[in-house]
């Protein structure tokens, strides 16, 4: 791509973003209740459990897998007959994750912290349902997650219950299951403990990771962004560039502009999606059949699939299309996207 990589927290990264939004716009403590559509094209309105509520023209749902918005479009939808069958069945989760960062460690103990670049260890256990990551950070600290392969649906349906009540102290016990595994930092002996012991609960949590892809991505005034990292970071670029160009708040406007960004979305996401379900199954699967699809493409795939998947994904880096775009440098070029009708018209 021509740019460089640049590793760090995702606390940090968070913070960042934050940052640039106004304090009196973001409202901490509010859970929402209920969600009304109102008659006459009148938008939509969130009320919360404190019984504060918030009109709108639009709402946008980036509540993650488990999303009050979505849960509320698509129980609308079910009794209007409009919601596909496929977006009521359950979401697959075969993993728990762990993850956290570290308080500064010292550079004498653990080496590859004085070097700039950033070093991955990822160790996939031979007893139990187990993977680690530990990587270098900036501010000689490691960021850490643990996985653990769930393969029983029973469970999965129990763990999905209960997400809601996870917390940092919810977790000792898988903490305390791991915590004697190696660590591929620290020279022999090393144990995960060591690590684990080093991060404050503020830095800590305990998620379940879902794999679906949906099909209803809006419904009337309400329209979804997707979880995860990447994805939902190209789902807001382009939902941003679809609001830019709405024509007005009428609904057949605001219905057009939806299902742009769904179109120009939904077949990145649903290759985003299986790529990710392939290297799960890759990098953490413990099942036999796992075991067998790791061994056969670590050892045996040529490096030009390699490369070719990876092109194919840096290729797919969409942009705000309402500000100067950042140019290609490099040997990958970008694919090319919808342009701004407005921002054209504001240039000319």
């Amino acid at each position: 791509t021509g740019y460089e990589y640049i590793v760090f927290s995702r606390p940090e990264l968070y913070e960042l973003i934050r940052r640039r939004v106004p304090e009196e716009k973001v409202l901490m403590g509010k859970r929402v209740n209920e969600i009304r559509q109102l008659p006459n094209d009148g938008g939509v309105q969130v009320v919360c459990h404190d019984n504060s509520f918030y009109a709108a023209d639009i709402l946008i749902g980036a509540d993650g897998a488990y999303s009050t918005i979505r849960q509320h479009m698509y129980k609308t939808m079910t009794k209007a007959g409009t919601l596909p069958v496929s977006d009521t069945e359950d979401l697959a989760m075969p993993y728990v994750c762990m993850v956290g960062t570290t308080t500064p460690q010292d550079p004498e103990r653990y080496p590859e912290l004085k070097d700039p670049v950033t070093h991955l260890r990822h160790v996939i256990g031979n007893k139990g349902p187990y993977s680690w990551t530990v990587i270098t950070i900036p501010g000689n600290r490691f960021c850490w997650s643990v996985m653990a392969q769930v393969t029983n649906p029973e469970e999965a349906r129990q763990m999905r219950q209960t997400n809601l009540e996870w917390t940092p102290e919810a977790a000792e016990t898988l903490l305390n299951t791991i915590r004697n595994y190696p660590n591929a930092f620290g020279g022999e002996g090393a144990v995960l403990g060591d690590i684990l012991d080093s991060t404050p609960n503020d830095t800590m949590s305990k998620v379940m990771l879902e794999e679906k892809l949906f099909d209803t991505w809006y419904d009337g005034n309400i329209v979804l962004i997707g979880d995860g990292a990447i994805n939902a970071m190209q789902d807001a670029t382009i939902l941003a560039n679809c609001l830019y160009d709405l024509e007005d708040l009428s609904p057949e406007s605001i219905h057009k502009t939806f299902s742009d960004y769904r179109g120009q979305r939904y077949t990145h996401a649903k290759k985003q999606v299986t790529n990710s379900q392939l290297n799960a199954r890759i990098s953490s699967g413990q099942t036999l059949k796992e075991k067998i699809i790791r061994h056969v493409v670590l050892n045996f795939l040529p490096k030009w699939v390699f490369s070719l998947s990876f092109v194919k994904s840096a290729a797919y880096r969409p942009q705000v299309t309402f500000l100067p775009m950042v140019p290609d440098k490099g040997t990958i070029a970008s694919l090319p996207q919808k342009p701004s009708k407005r921002y054209q018209a504001e240039q000319a």
